[in-house]
């Protein structure tokens, strides 16, 4: 994937649309790419983590795995999406595991670039805000579903 395709990707986010294109395209020109077959595993729930993805192409699910063995799926990404943003944020574990459902291609964001960006451009933190608004009024929803 070239420059102005990764570009391209980042500024249909929520987090990366509100900047400006040449700060889209220095970011783009930092991400690393990565393929994931259908199946694999981009991270694993309790595994620390230090970047978080953008999704450019396929689909990735997010699920929890209980001690006994329950899995529950938390949510399915398609492009654009963004995910792994907690642990990257926090510092702690990975709070879900997330597996290509179908061959998928990802941008990875370091945690140092986030930082770094979220210091020079407000409208990044306000996009975060909103991303991890919508995370915990998901989370909300499926805890009440289950009761």
């Amino acid at each position: 994937m070239d420059l102005e395709h990764r570009a391209a990707v980042l500024a249909r986010t929520e987090l990366f649309q509100a900047i400006d294109e040449a700060t889209q395209r220095r970011i783009a020109e930092h991400v690393a790419e990565r393929v994931v077959e259908r199946g694999q595993c981009v991270f694993v729930q309790d595994e620390p983590g230090d970047r978080m993805y953008v999704l450019a192409e396929g689909a990735v699910k997010l699920y929890v795995a209980s001690r006994d063995g329950g899995i529950v799926e938390l949510v399915r990404h398609r492009p654009p999406a963004t995910f792994g943003e907690v642990a990257l944020l926090d510092g702690g574990p990975r709070s879900a595991t997330a597996e290509a459902v179908e061959r998928s291609t990802l941008l990875v964001v370091t945690r140092a670039e986030l930082v770094a960006l979220l210091h020079a451009e407000d409208r990044v933190a306000d996009g975060l805000l909103r991303i991890l608004g919508a995370i915990v009024r998901r989370t909300t929803r499926q805890v009440t579903d289950l009761v």
